[in-house]
């Protein structure tokens, strides 16, 4: 992912407004992109559900 696109395997860049990652329960290591992590790799937010330390980030996800 990057600013205002996603650049797929192939090589080609899809321009994108807006990008939804969907994971399973923890994010895969290489998709962690930096962000802050908890117990078993989940991804940190607040109860907005922005990622924490960043405005513009969401993180939605599920449990059992």
């Amino acid at each position: 992912m990057r600013p205002g696109s996603v650049l797929l395997g192939d090589g080609q860049v899809l321009p994108s407004d807006l990008t939804v990652w969907a994971a399973g329960v923890a994010a895969p290591r290489r998709g962690r992109l930096g962000l802050p992590q908890g117990k078993g790799g989940r991804i940190l937010v607040g109860s907005d559900l922005r990622v924490r330390g960043q405005d513009r980030i969401f993180a939605v996800g599920t449990s059992r």
